[in-house]
């Protein structure tokens, strides 16, 4: 089943290359992940995602749903980013979801 792709990824994120680069290097920090929940309209995905500067502190929560009528995207992170929904972890999430 295909979740989502690369492109989606690239729209969602929009102008910027940052989150892109750092979400790469965020892939390798998710500890865990997987559906949560779906139904005929939507898709709802969780994971805990380990910080990139901060290993000690507990993981980030970070939840994603897809809607898929109109495939557009519900991004939530814990952590302290000023854009929860385009933070590191968010997009490091879908490029794992993206595989």
């Amino acid at each position: 089943m295909r979740i989502i792709t690369f492109s989606e990824i690239v729209d969602f994120v929009g102008d910027y290359s940052r989150p892109l680069k750092e979400g790469s290097l965020a892939m390798d920090s998710i500890v865990t992940y997987g559906l949560s929940g779906e139904d005929r309209t939507k898709l709802e995905f969780f994971a805990l995602c380990m910080s990139l500067t901060n290993p000690r502190k507990a993981p980030y929560e970070v939840n994603i749903i897809i809607d898929k009528v109109d495939n557009s995207l519900n991004c939530s992170c814990a952590c302290k980013a000023e854009n929860i929904e385009h933070c590191k972890h968010v997009i490091g999430f879908l490029m794992v979801l993206e595989r």
